[in-house]
């Protein structure tokens, strides 16, 4: 499955997902409602799809509080055939 099939599984996920309160509700609506836009900008290459997602989380990473407990996300380097932390 490629990033272009995940990301639609996700859109399709946050559509019927259940929320706890109404605040979850509210920002579920709200993301819902972006998915469609969101879809026409994103890439057909799988590959750019995927650097487009890296800086996501790259972005995602940095704005963590500094109290948060630690959260990597990693990377896969096919030339060196092993997985590489992504630093933010």
């Amino acid at each position: 499955m490629d990033s272009t099939e995940k990301v639609a599984r996700m859109r399709s996920h946050l559509t019927s997902a259940r929320p706890d309160d109404e605040d979850s509700a509210r920002f579920l609506q709200t993301i819902s409602s972006f998915a469609p836009l969101l879809s026409r900008f994103l890439p057909d290459d799988p590959e750019e799809l995927d650097r487009y997602l890296a800086v996501v989380a790259q972005g995602a990473l940095s704005c963590r509080s500094d109290e948060a407990p630690v959260l990597q996300v990693h990377i896969w380097n096919a030339e060196g055939g092993r997985w590489e932390v992504l630093e933010p």
